[in-house]
């Protein structure tokens, strides 16, 4: 009996949770979505997708901060990193 109610608050909370973690993921990736339409109409391609092509660069960031002890940043990822910013850089920068 008792057991049942604690299981559920518990799990009510934690679908609760997801939901809320769920929309938020939805309207940042609404958000993502419509800037990269706008900066088509204000900019050209070949300039705007570079800087789209960074999103491994933001989930590398994103995950160095949210999940410190969680997820270990490794030489490669830092290799690969900097890869993507010269890519990125060469390509924008070019004439």
């Amino acid at each position: 009996g008792a057991m049942a109610v604690v299981y559920g608050a518990l799990g009510l909370v934690v679908i609760l949770t997801a939901l809320f973690a769920l929309c938020a993921a939805a309207l940042v990736n609404m958000a993502a979505i419509l800037s990269f339409f706008y900066a088509l109409n204000l900019g050209k391609v070949v300039r705007v997708e570079p800087l789209v092509a960074c999103n491994p660069l933001l989930t590398i960031l994103w995950s160095v901060l949210f999940f410190r002890g969680l997820e270990q940043l490794t030489v490669r990822d830092i290799v690969c990193a900097l890869i993507i910013i010269t890519g990125t850089v060469l390509v924008v920068t070019a004439k």
